[in-house]
């Protein structure tokens, strides 16, 4: 798993639910990283996840 999986994790999950927030999104993503990869993988690791994060209003579109 890599950043590259977070990022499309999170553009998946917004394709799939339009009232999904981009917050929410990552917050999803970040979640499945971690559930499939037991153990953690050094890049599912909640360490290497600060460079992630939502800018703006992280709401759903409108």
């Amino acid at each position: 798993m890599s950043g590259l999986a977070l990022v499309t994790g999170a553009v998946n999950a917004l394709a799939t639910n339009k009232w999904l927030g981009r917050a929410e999104a990552l917050r999803q993503a970040l979640l499945a990283m971690t559930v499939a990869t037991r153990p953690l993988a050094p890049a599912a690791h909640p360490s290497v996840w600060p460079p992630f994060v939502v800018v703006g209003e992280g709401g759903a579109e409108r």
